[in-house]
């Protein structure tokens, strides 16, 4: 692992166990540089890095802060759709796509991966009720997540993980953006052109902190509502 990332993988797991509290300042660049024993540059690179998973901001000429559990929309648990909705509703998958390929560089970033290890790449429509629901598009590291096949990609992942391989899911970061309706969504959420779309960006870990997930899911504007609890 390169070193930027060693960086990358510390300070993240700091925050996640309070070390850097929610709007906390993080040490200045010189100091944390001394602290890994390495460069400006690189500690630039691994901040820039934790900046794009949404877990610090800087604010020019005050440093750098980790950013409020709200803004960060950090779950502790993720439990999947079948999980969600499946004992009230009808939960099914239709599998558009699935391939397994060597990871691109903004994936080697978010799942700890080097470029020689492969990742499923899934794309599935979910519906509930016979109603397309969600467009999940998915990366997962095999190395994380053996054995997966078709038959567990139509029904729940993440029950997998959890009843097969016996794995605890932990927490996930979320970015979360309105879009224009591209053409899978048109072609499988069934709406239209002028449409908005809800999207939900996640990367998510396993309790032992090792992350097994980069997914974007793809909402029609009203099957998708967010709420965050902000305490004083």
């Amino acid at each position: 692992m390169t070193k930027y990332k060693e960086i990358v993988d510390q300070l993240r797991t700091n925050i996640y166990e309070g070390v850097f509290p929610a709007l906390s300042k993080l040490p200045e660049q010189t100091a944390l540089a001394k602290r890994f024993l390495t460069s400006r540059m690189t500690i630039q690179k691994a901040l820039n890095q934790l900046k794009q998973e949404g877990l610090i901001s800087t604010k020019r000429g005050h440093g750098t802060y980790v950013n409020s559990a709200t803004y960060q929309g950090q779950i502790n648990e993720y439990i999947g759709l079948v999980n969600r909705y499946g004992g009230r509703h009808k939960v099914q998958s239709k599998i558009i796509s699935f391939n397994v390929r060597f990871p691109e560089a903004n994936e080697m970033d978010y799942l700890s991966l080097r470029e020689n290890e492969p990742v499923y790449d899934i794309v599935r429509l979910r519906y509930v009720d016979n109603e397309p629901f969600e467009l999940e598009y998915t990366i997962m590291p095999i190395k994380t997540i053996p054995d997966i096949d078709m038959a567990i990609l139509e029904h729940s992942i993440y029950r997998y993980i959890t009843d097969s391989l016996h794995l605890k899911i932990g927490p996930a970061i979320r970015k979360i953006r309105a879009d224009k309706a591209d053409s899978y969504d048109i072609k499988y959420l069934e709406v239209d052109p002028n449409d908005p779309i809800l999207e939900l960006e996640q990367v998510a870990r396993l309790s032992d902190g090792r992350p097994f997930e980069f997914s974007q899911t793809r909402y029609p504007y009203q099957n998708r509502e967010i709420y965050y609890l902000s305490e004083p």
